[in-house]
């Protein structure tokens, strides 16, 4: 089934509004959905074998030796009244790496870093006039 766009972007009736709640005066709602994923084929094949799972390895938790490997994806976001009905929507999708049970400060630290070192990348390619190639180096 081909999945068009729209099915994976929040939209504003996915943001949970209480019956008790006076919608005028509400500026902004956020939302979070996390979702734990497990692959039952890591324990039952060969790690070479597995073809299903190259894309997230590097996002999967490991909690103990012999625990099965799972991975964590959270959706965050965030509604805020703008100038159109439907107002302005902010999502991000975040993996989690981290079990369940342990500290988060040191995932958004993490992402901090990793969104500083991105944007370093972006300002240097601006200043390389080889930016294409470079790029693609990347």
């Amino acid at each position: 089934m081909d999945k068009k766009n729209t099915d994976k972007t929040l939209v504003k009736t996915d943001f949970h509004i209480p019956e008790s709640a006076d919608i005028s005066k509400i500026k902004e709602i956020d939302l979070m959905i996390e979702a734990k994923i497990t692959f039952p084929e890591l324990i039952s094949q060969s790690p070479a074998d597995v073809k299903t799972v190259p894309e997230y390895i590097k996002h999967l938790i490991i909690e103990e030796t012999g625990a099965d490997p799972y991975l964590r994806i959270r959706l965050k976001g965030k509604w805020v009244q703008g100038s159109t009905p439907e107002g302005n929507i902010e999502q991000e999708l975040v993996y989690v790496k981290v079990p369940y049970g342990h500290e988060e400060k040191e995932i958004e630290a993490e992402l901090k870093k990793q969104n500083s070192k991105n944007k370093e990348q972006k300002e240097n390619l601006k200043d390389n006039d080889d930016g294409y190639i470079q790029l693609k180096l990347l």
